[in-house]
């Protein structure tokens, strides 16, 4: 990782992190508790992040430079046993928790005393399970107040796979860190560079854009990145001849922006609500005057287009998207009446990571089901796409490879034969087989 002139080596931050993971352990931290993040971004910040994931606990990011009123609704929300700060951001933070300031005198002679032995299951205070949550990122609260979305490290994990396969970062490459720690396209930047043996750079906080974003990634030589199509158009293609794969998302953008930074570089459109892990759909890349979609969904991610009444959309015709599949979230913290609305059951695969985020009450219908494989449109706003919400209205842009049960065109008649009257007594036998968890009368 580097920041300005500061520097660490991979070495280096394994040998710190898994000192500073036994510091907190031995606090009782571990599987399913929860660690506050009060450093905006920085080398201290994920050099923290890795700590505490080592513990097996969740961090929740708290950046101190949000309004005070969101800052104290986290950490009462959270129910965080431990926060993790430095002196310099320690006064902005709340006593809601104990701080631990990593700076200070005590704590830094304690890490360094800590042995630097791997952490192992033996060290935590339970065994540590993928379905355990791996982080906890509260959503910008734009329509009430913010929601906590818990991660699981399954849930992770299947996103990490897809990003390895789908970016060419390496051990050569240079990854911008520009997302505020808060924002869970931040995990896309860790798992970039940390998943493929890239550099970190790391953006200094008080950098949003323009210029002073454009020095930092040329003199830093930044070859990969995600940026929001906002700080993306106060830049200029010509000076970041480095910057050759870049994902943009998070708010709607326009074609002339797809245009002017697609010729020379990798530019993909990035896709997906807090609670499917970071990105659900990514497009394939952008080329001048092409079509701007949201892409296909991402590996183990399923896409589902219905309409009002929970079945499947013609190709072409409006619905509300469903996402289901491993990169679901566990759900909200402490609101299980709004995760069982919003996360509604999913029938066909009753494992976990099968409910689907959502605004609707009831559960998919087994029938309805059309898988999406091409990629997804906007219909109605020409050439844009969404922000970032769990209920957006799109479309098919092309039919699937083959029918897929539930699909409206199975359910055509036979030309040449005429629909005949089915008792229903003649179905029951096959209903029960079929829904034994729903009997019929």
């Amino acid at each position: 990782m580097t920041a300005g002139d500061r520097h660490l080596t991979y070495r280096d931050l394994d040998d710190w992190s898994t000192r500073a993971a036994r510091v907190l352990l031995a606090g009782g931290v571990g599987p399913e508790t929860f660690v506050a993040l009060g450093i905006s971004r920085s080398l201290e910040s994920v050099a923290a992040m890795w700590a505490i994931t080592k513990t097996g606990a969740a961090f929740v990011p708290v950046d101190p430079n949000y309004p005070p009123e969101r800052i104290a609704f986290v950490l009462d929300d959270c129910g965080a046993t431990v926060g993790v700060t430095t002196t310099a951001h320690r006064d902005r933070l709340p006593d809601a928790v104990p701080w631990l300031m990593l700076d200070d005198p005590a704590l830094a002679a304690r890490i360094a005393d800590a042995p630097a032995d791997p952490v192992t299951d033996a060290d935590r205070p339970a065994t540590l399970r993928l379905d355990h949550p791996a982080y906890l990122i509260y959503t910008s609260g734009s329509t009430g107040r913010p929601k906590g979305v818990v991660t699981t490290h399954r849930s992770l994990e299947n996103f990490a796979v897809d990003q390895r396969r789908r970016f060419g970062a390496g051990p050569g490459s240079r990854v911008m860190h520009f997302s505020s720690p808060s924002f869970d396209a931040s995990i896309f930047e860790y798992l970039a560079a940390f998943g493929s043996g890239a550099t970190l750079v790391v953006v200094p906080p008080s950098v949003y854009g323009g210029d002073e974003l454009a020095r930092v990634l040329r003199e830093q030589r930044v070859t990969h990145g995600f940026i929001t199509p906002a700080a993306l158009a106060s830049l200029r293609p010509t000076d970041l001849p480095d910057l050759v794969e870049l994902a943009v998302g998070g708010e709607a953008w326009q074609p002339e922006l797809r245009d002017a930074w697609a010729p020379g570089r990798r530019l993909v459109n990035a896709y997906g609500p807090t609670e499917t892990t970071i990105m659900a759909a990514i497009s394939e890349p952008m080329s001048v005057g092409g079509p701007m979609t949201l892409g296909g969904p991402l590996r183990g991610v399923h896409a589902v287009i219905l309409d009002g009444a929970l079945r499947p959309v013609p190709v072409g015709v409006p619905g509300e998207l469903y996402l289901a599949g491993l990169g679901v979230a566990r759900g909200y913290h402490a609101r299980p009446d709004l995760t069982a609305a919003r996360f509604v059951a999913d029938p066909p695969r009753p494992s976990r990571g099968a409910d689907v985020p959502h605004r609707g009450h009831r559960p998919l219908d087994r029938r309805a089901r059309t898988r999406v494989r091409g990629p997804l449109r906007l219909p109605g706003q020409g050439p844009r796409f969404p922000h970032r919400t769990g209920r957006d209205r799109c479309c098919a842009d092309r039919p699937p490879g083959r029918l897929v049960r539930g699909d409206p065109r199975a359910h055509r008649p036979v030309r040449g034969h005429r629909p005949r009257r089915v008792r229903a007594a003649r179905t029951r036998p096959h209903r029960r087989r079929r829904h034994p968890q729903n009997p019929c009368g």
